[in-house]
């Protein structure tokens, strides 16, 4: 089995694990061996598997980078060429290097707002893992803390193949409330979450919610309904801080770098309001945008929703003129956001059909 290994050239770390890829590979081994002169490198990887995915589908040994592009990929004899005393070499050892890769459909935005300060059942093999990670962190914060788990986990990655049960969570979660989801169909909470919502009857989970009974009648404590019943009872809960959201994206999209992903186009959806990307736009201010967003936003109410994205895309527009931000515009509502550019911005316009009607706007 390979061990597979993707290479950034905008932060020029390299691991072996995934970061983000910049621009693509540049095939000027040719180059190389004509003769023709290149740059010296920051980086070298050599003694590996670079796949180019060029025309050819070429793999080669050797890859260079300087600044903030692949600068030449070919034999290690001849990309090592390019060292200075400077150049950091790294031994790839055999190992595969891949460009990033990109998820065409992922809610990443919304999965974001929330990372930092939800629990992760990802690779929990039993119910008893899955509460031990819960009572980690009941330990460690204050009883008023919400212990959620929102989804990302199935009855049937636990060697018991069942939801658990409220006592599993209780004991777990001791005082704090807890709230654990499952898909957008069902949801379980502890007496003091189901308190602090208000929640003793069905009227409680509206549109179509209901406390689930077993065939005695008696509650088996479990919330089941429609998407919209669920992600309304998830909207219930306490909102992170923009500072928490802005971390929970930076802390989600490394996961995502993680196992080799460095662009990802987002849907949006209908429970992900206009100014929830403030976190994603918060994140690029700062500097720490490590994958590339395509993203749509989607109008929350018909009728003024025209009026509402121009005052939207212009609110967006001042307030990321402090740096260097690409947002490409594919249409009037979907924008592609990347981690850095050094372009200028041109002037926008807009006309009742679009809010924004010149393409490739930097902002």
């Amino acid at each position: 089995m390979f061990q597979w290994l993707t290479v950034s050239p905008m932060s020029m770390a390299l691991r072996a694990v995934v970061r983000p890829i910049a621009f693509g590979f540049v095939l000027v081994s040719s180059l190389l061996a004509a003769g023709f002169g290149v740059g010296a490198a920051d980086f070298i990887l050599f003694n590996g598997r670079i796949v180019t995915l060029d025309k050819n589908f070429s793999v080669v040994e050797a890859l260079a980078i300087r600044g903030n592009q692949i600068e030449a990929v070919g034999a290690s004899s001849n990309i090592r060429q390019m060292a200075t005393p400077s150049t950091r070499l790294i031994d790839l050892g055999g190992r595969t290097v891949i460009p990033g890769l990109i998820d065409s459909h992922i809610h990443a935005i919304r999965a974001g707002l929330r990372f930092g300060t939800e629990i992760s059942w990802i690779g929990a093999h039993s119910i008893k893992a899955a509460m031990a990670r819960i009572a980690e962190v009941a330990i460690r914060t204050r009883s008023s803390q919400w212990l959620v788990v929102a989804g990302g986990w199935t009855p049937q990655q636990f060697k018991e193949r069942r939801r658990p049960t409220r006592a599993e969570l209780e004991a777990a979660a001791g005082n704090h409330p807890a709230y654990v989801q499952l898909f957008y169909g069902a949801a379980l909470l502890t007496r003091r979450a189901a308190k602090l919502l208000d929640i003793t009857s069905d009227q409680d989970v509206t549109p179509k919610g209901r406390i689930e009974r077993d065939a005695a009648g008696m509650a088996t404590d479990w919330i089941s309904g429609n998407a919209r019943s669920i992600t309304g009872l998830y909207a219930r809960l306490p909102q992170p801080t923009l500072e928490q959201s802005i971390d929970g994206t930076r802390l989600f999209f490394r996961e995502l770098n993680r196992v080799g992903l460095t662009g990802v186009i987002d849907p949006g959806g209908y429970n992900l309001a206009p100014r929830q990307y403030e976190a994603l736009f918060g994140l690029w201010r700062k500097g720490g945008l490590t994958v590339r967003v395509a993203y749509s936003i989607c109008a929350p109410k018909g009728g003024d929703a025209l009026d509402k994205f121009q005052t939207l895309l212009e609110d967006l527009l001042i307030a990321s003129l402090t740096r260097g931000m690409t947002c490409s515009a594919m249409s009037w509502s979907d924008f592609l956001v990347r981690p850095s550019s050094t372009q200028s911005i041109p002037a926008m316009t807009s006309s009742p059909k679009s809010p924004v009607t010149s393409r490739n706007a930097r902002i």
